[in-house]
């Protein structure tokens, strides 16, 4: 089923003909019906992207407005880091939000790279989650009771870690059911020649093995000191850098096809131009805060020097706000087509055949 590009009337018939794979025209019911699935798959892609800022919101307003302050170390300021909160009664929105929001970037499929690299930040998601930042008793509110570190080394409480066990090995379980279908589906298409299978695909589904198989091992190293105190700023690290490069893909394809009027025709509200350099100004803002945040994690600078306190959290609400942005964004170019993510490559390829014909 090729996809539709535009709400306009005549568009919707030229393209729901289209949808016939004998050339044969429609009839009226089967024009019907075609317009019907196109109509409830703009609004599940609109829905979806909406949804992703919602997991957003929700999280900010938990850690921002409904925090009790016996949770907190002093009345009115907040925790060193965002993923502190999971220790406070903010945990169920966290975990919540961010299950959400993988299952929704797993579910926002189209036929570019972006696609892909977005079914790998979805694999991650859930880790962020399930794996808690190391913490000293210290850095929480007293009302969060948490065990003592065995030593002043921030860790992961021991009154914590049945918790973890419990959503890691449903992560284990479920990541490697989808993945192992995943790798079904592209056998299955290898062996029919139904279908070409992206290299992009089959090279991120490899990652995805990748990253399971590097978790499984963490998990069962004795001790399982890299995984408590590397599990969960890894996963958000690789997670954010994916959604950046998703973002700065999308400002090079919307700069590669901006003098394009034809199909699929301009996205809704504002000129390709102006996405395009959003996208780029979002990437920026993103790698340059994964930057800070490394070199404020590594020491390389110490922004306390500088007297800026919770340095960490500011790092992390830049990128929550930027990622909000982004879907806020994808929202409003997508808001009248039932587009899921388009190759780069047909982007650019219209884009010259355009500046050639000139």
């Amino acid at each position: 089923m090729k996809k539709s590009w535009t709400s306009d009337d005549s568009r919707k018939m030229t393209e729901a003909s289209r949808l016939n794979e004998t050339n044969a025209p429609l009839s009226q019911a089967q024009l019907k019906i075609a317009l019907e699935y196109r109509d409830v798959l703009k609004k599940t892609y609109l829905f979806l992207r909406f949804g992703i800022v919602g997991t957003v919101v929700a999280i900010l307003l938990a850690v921002f407005f409904f925090t009790p302050d016996d949770y907190l170390v002093h009345d009115g300021q907040t925790l060193p880091s965002i993923s502190h909160y999971y220790y406070t009664p903010a945990r169920i929105v966290f975990t919540g939000a961010l299950c959400a929001a993988s299952l929704a970037l797993l579910a926002i499929a189209g036929k570019g790279v972006q696609s892909y690299l977005l079914n790998l930040a979805a694999l991650l998601a859930p880790l962020i989650a399930i794996i808690p930042t190391p913490v000293l008793p210290s850095e929480v509110g007293p009302a969060a009771q948490l065990a003592n570190c065995p030593s002043t080394i921030d860790c992961i409480p021991a009154d914590q870690l049945p918790y973890v066990a419990t959503g890691f090995h449903i992560w284990l379980i479920i990541s490697i059911a989808v993945m192992i279908v995943a790798l079904g589906w592209n056998v299955w298409h290898h062996i029919n020649k139904s279908r070409r299978v992206p290299e992009a695909f089959r090279v991120i589904l490899a990652l995805g093995f990748a990253v399971w198989i590097l978790y499984f091992a963490l998990w069962n190293v004795p001790g399982q000191d890299l995984f408590r105190q590397y599990g969960h700023v890894a996963a958000a690290g690789v997670f954010f850098i994916l959604i950046a490069t998703v973002t700065v893909i999308e400002a090079w394809r919307q700069w590669a096809d901006r003098d394009n009027q034809s199909e699929p025709p301009p996205p809704a509200f504002f000129h390709r131009r102006m996405y395009s350099g959003i996208y780029l100004a979002l990437g920026v803002i993103m790698f340059l805060d994964i930057i800070a945040g490394t070199l404020i994690l590594t020491k390389f600078i110490r922004p306390e020097d500088w007297q800026i306190g919770n340095s960490v959290f500011i790092v992390e609400v830049v990128a929550l706000a930027a990622f909000a942005v982004f879907w806020l964004v994808q929202t409003a170019e997508h808001f009248k087509d039932s587009n899921g993510w388009e190759s780069l490559s047909e982007a650019r390829r219209r884009g010259r055949a355009l500046r050639q014909a000139r």
